[in-house]
């Protein structure tokens, strides 16, 4: 397990630290022998005797290529939740919340949420987003299934308080979804 690294003493060094810090980044410094006594899981400490790419995964290309890409698909999952949840959100698909006939309405929903899933991450990979966008769709049904039932979180009106805490619990649970597609999506590139 890590511990957390205290700033070290840079008292004998005649540079600043803040200068030592950015000629590190730059890869330009060659560092001392009190780097071997850091924690062997710290990304300060270096594998040779100067730093590169590959021995400081927080500051390379690559790193912020990913950050980037997280970004996006959280962007892109927050914009797809939004549109099919409410314009895309029909008379006929509102049938969800029916005590009977309810099955097909909420079929419609999920799989206008499980269409926007995989035109997003079809970009990575097909076998993926198929993959993906089915457990959007059982996920999905079964989280708008629990919120809507009459029998379940469907019964409470806008006026309860157990009404708002269904719709926080629905849309809570959507995002964590959605998290972990980001999650599978950045694991398999």
């Amino acid at each position: 397990m890590c511990q957390k690294l205290k700033r070290p003493n840079y008292r004998h060094h005649t540079r600043p630290y803040a200068l030592h810090c950015y000629l590190r980044l730059r890869r330009r410094w060659r560092p001392s022998l009190r780097y071997s006594e850091r924690s062997p899981c710290s990304p300060l400490r270096p594998q040779s005797t100067q730093y590169s790419i590959q021995t400081c995964p927080y500051y390379t290309t690559k790193g912020n290529t990913i950050l980037t890409t997280i970004f996006a698909l959280l962007v892109a999952f927050q914009i797809k939740h939004f549109v099919c949840d409410f314009p895309l959100q029909t008379p006929y698909t509102l049938g969800k919340t029916k005590a009977t006939g309810w099955i097909k309405p909420l079929l419609a929903h999920a799989g206008i949420h499980a269409s926007a899933t995989f035109l997003i991450t079809v970009m990575f990979s097909i076998k993926l987003a198929v993959i993906l966008a089915l457990a959007d769709l059982v996920i999905h049904f079964t989280v708008d299934h629990i919120k809507t039932s009459p029998s379940l979180g469907g019964r409470f009106n806008p006026s309860q308080p157990y009404f708002w805490w269904a719709l926080g619990a629905d849309q809570m649970a959507h995002h964590i979804t959605h998290n972990v597609f980001i999650l599978t999506i950045i694991v398999n590139i």
